[in-house]
């Protein structure tokens, strides 16, 4: 049963991940969320599949949570720990997932999965819906004729070049 929001009581994610879908809750139970995960997100590993949860609930929830402390309760320990090391350590994936994550004050805490049965529950009946939650990063793609397309090549050369003597440096 969904509760009414009440920004007097603290901000608290569930969220977990199944081999097929990707589940999470707001908690006193404001909304659930769920999706099915993609056939490349299938190949992932199961923590890169837990933190696609966080990064799906962050956003799902972001006027929620933004701007207030927050817990996320996952039931995959080796995440607490990636979130204590830094950034850079993290694989190039998670970094990614990481970086979405970001703007958002969180504390990622372990709970065992027993504890968490509102979180596991959408992960496991899911909506049929896949859309990815991390975009691409090049999505649109500008028109322009080849000549200012090779001015705008050289114009962007030269400022790298300095930036890049300056970094040999």
């Amino acid at each position: 049963m969904l509760a009414y929001y009440d920004t007097s009581k603290g901000v608290r994610i569930q969220c977990d991940a199944s081999s097929f879908a990707l589940g999470g809750v707001r908690l006193h139970p404001i909304a659930y969320r769920s999706r099915a995960i993609t056939p490349t997100e299938c190949n992932y590993v199961q923590i890169e599949k837990e933190m696609l949860a966080i990064v799906h609930c962050c956003k799902k929830f972001h006027y929620y949570i933004f701007g207030k402390p927050e817990a996320a309760d996952s039931d995959h320990k080796p995440l607490r720990a990636l979130f204590t090391k830094p950034l850079l350590s993290a694989p190039m994936r998670l970094q990614t997932m990481m970086l979405r994550l970001q703007p958002y004050d969180m504390d990622v805490k372990y709970v065992p999965g027993k504890d968490i049965p509102i979180g596991d529950a959408p992960s496991r009946a899911n909506l049929t819906d896949s859309e990815p939650d991390i975009e691409p990063v090049m999505t649109n793609y500008i028109a322009m004729p080849p000549d200012r397309y090779k001015q705008l090549q050289l114009c962007t050369a030269s400022e790298l070049n300095e930036l890049h003597s300056i970094i040999r440096k």
